[in-house]
């Protein structure tokens, strides 16, 4: 990883991650020493051992030990050839060639790049394990305050407080119809979060020609960058490995090798006319899960530092559900130069506060965190709808006219500037004749959690 895009975010050592394929390869070798018998040659071992490999890579891993049983009854030409089947590139020579071509293209114009040269994967502890979307988190609040509870989300049932009674959740919170249609739009009920255990997980990063090449090629899902999709866009993969896109796989930690993951996003590159980097996350494909998709943001954050401005993607690459055209700002953004820049009247006491007579906006930024503005006075609005943001820590302390806070993830209202007339938040509006509940001012014990766990 370059010192100049190296992320503050640790990941585990080369020891640590030879440790895992240590005990996968065990693993294998487990199940291939219960079908070995005395009169099979090495040789002959070693290619059921081959064969065994082959299936995890089509992810047959639970059905290991019956196809391994079937497989030492073969002769050795025809188990040969159920792994040279199982290991078939699926890519036309054609396809392997201009992947190949991208990635000596990559490193001629790109160096080493983010992650040292095609060779690297980097692998990183999930860290938390509350996978509660923002918007269960935020009809959980909505409920309670009328006095419901949620039994079931992913099913989409609540019950009273009694809990005599089942009712739709759809219906209880339709009278308020943005939150209505998020949950509607809520992935994270495809999959149960619950049962999702982050510990045994990992996301891998990577910007290996491969991983990238066979993003949704032999995977759980298919989609237009299948290999073979007859829509086109799979061929723009060898652009996403030229241009430098950086794919983040979520896996069990006993496929360390990445044989079955269960979902991906895309780092996807953006530069600005200095020639700048930064990164944004593209959709998820696979299970929707909810840390795992926090942290790729976080990681995309952490190698994306210091960079304000207008940022372009190049305009080969398939933008999935991303814009080529975006403007970035990340929370280690000099605050004097932030300001600045938003021209806005502002002036800086000799005890260090900054007081802005003005509006701030910083909608629409992508920001998974606020820029540290605790030492600001606003002395106007502070709006920063429409990002990403998890907390509201880092706000101006004290805000004199509107907070807008709204289209975030945020788990609730802690660190909310004081002092302000009207708040417009997910959680509902607040004035000075509707204060925000106690309980949506504390920060949440995940939070808290988390912070414990986060990687420095």
């Amino acid at each position: 990883m370059s010192e100049e895009q190296k992320t503050d975010l640790k990941y585990l050592s080369q020891g640590e991650v030879n440790s895992l394929k240590d005990r996968f390869r065990q693993k294998i070798d487990n199940h291939v020493a219960k079908v070995v018998t005395g009169d099979m040659s090495d040789k002959y071992i070693s290619a059921i051992r081959k064969y065994a490999i082959s299936c995890c890579m089509n992810r047959a891993v639970e059905d290991l030990a019956w196809l391994l049983n079937e497989a030492a009854r073969l002769d050795l030409d025809e188990l040969t050839k159920r792994t040279d089947k199982n290991a078939d590139p699926l890519f036309s020579k054609e396809q392997r060639q201009a992947n190949l071509n991208a990635a000596t293209s990559k490193f001629t114009n790109l160096g080493h790049g983010l992650l040292g040269g095609n060779k690297r994967r980097l692998y990183f502890e999930l860290g938390s394990d509350d996978n509660k979307s923002s918007t269960e988190l935020k009809i959980t609040e909505f409920l309670e305050e009328k006095g419901y509870i949620i039994l079931d989300y992913k099913s989409g049932y609540a019950t009273d407080e009694k809990n005599k009674q089942k009712f739709r959740i759809g219906k209880l919170i339709k009278e308020n119809r943005e939150l209505a249609e998020e949950f509607k739009k809520d992935k994270t009920r495809e999959v149960n979060q619950d049962e999702f255990n982050a510990n045994e997980h990992l996301l891998v990063l990577s910007d290996r020609a491969i991983d990238i090449a066979y993003m949704s090629t032999r995977k759980t899902w298919k989609n237009c960058m299948s290999y073979d999709d007859d829509r086109g866009h799979n061929l723009k993969l060898p652009n996403d490995i030229e241009h430098g896109s950086i794919i983040a796989y979520l896996i069990k930690k006993d496929d360390p090798n990445i044989y079955n993951p269960l979902s991906r996003l895309l780092l996807k590159p953006y530069q600005n006319q200095k020639g700048d980097r930064a990164y944004r996350v593209s959709q998820i494909q696979g299970e929707k899960i909810v840390s795992f998709i926090n942290k790729a943001g976080d990681i995309a954050d952490s190698v994306s530092s210091n960079v304000f401005g207008n940022y372009q993607m190049d305009m080969s690459l398939y933008s999935d559900d991303l814009q080529h055209y975006t403007k970035f700002l990340t929370s280690n953004v000099d605050i004097i130069e932030l300001l600045e820049n938003r021209a806005v009247d502002y002036e800086v006491k000799d005890n260090g506060e900054i007081i802005i007579n003005d509006d701030l906006y910083l909608n629409d930024f992508n920001l998974s965190k606020l820029p540290d503005l605790s030492n600001v006075t606003v002395n106007g609005d502070f709006i920063c709808t429409g990002n990403r943001l998890r907390s509201l820590e880092g706000a101006p302390k004290i805000v004199t006219g509107r907070v807008a806070c709204t289209k975030n993830n945020l788990t609730s209202l802690a660190h909310m500037p004081k002092g302000f007339e009207d708040a417009y938040t997910d959680f509902g509006s607040f004035d000075k004749s509707r204060v925000i509940p106690a309980e949506l001012l504390e920060i949440p014990k995940s939070s808290i959690n988390s912070k414990s766990n986060k990687l420095s």
